[in-house]
């Protein structure tokens, strides 16, 4: 999983470190299938897809962003498997950046400003 388009997304989480102040950095796997897949004699569930959501501030204030990469052979680009930080909640059925204000939260969480985001 750590090639191509995640290898791509790492990278972008080392240009933030160094741009902002701080980055917030939420990753796992996502489940989509009621019978996933598994695999070894512990029959471990494989995941049908992971993701990587980032939160930075800055002086217009938060920016939010998800990349949700599946978890097979086809090639995908960088913007292909951007995605909002809501998109990524409503799948995982977690809440991500928690401890934002809610009124701010449902705000950033709800769009991807790709001036911020594309390496």
């Amino acid at each position: 999983m750590n090639n191509g388009v995640w290898h791509q997304i790492e990278n972008l989480a080392r240009k933030l470190a160094v741009r902002y102040d701080s980055v917030m950095i939420v990753c796992g796997p996502v489940f989509t299938s009621s019978q996933p897949q598994t695999f070894g004699i512990h029959a471990m569930p494989v995941p049908d897809a992971f993701f990587k959501a980032f939160m930075v501030y800055s002086n217009e204030g938060y920016h939010t962003v998800a990349f949700l990469c599946p978890n097979n052979a086809e090639p995908i680009t960088v913007t292909a498997a951007m995605r909002s930080v809501n998109t990524v909640e409503a799948l995982t059925e977690l809440n991500l950046f928690s401890s934002l204000d809610n009124r701010i939260e449902e705000h950033v969480e709800s769009i991807v400003d790709t001036s911020v985001w594309v390496p």
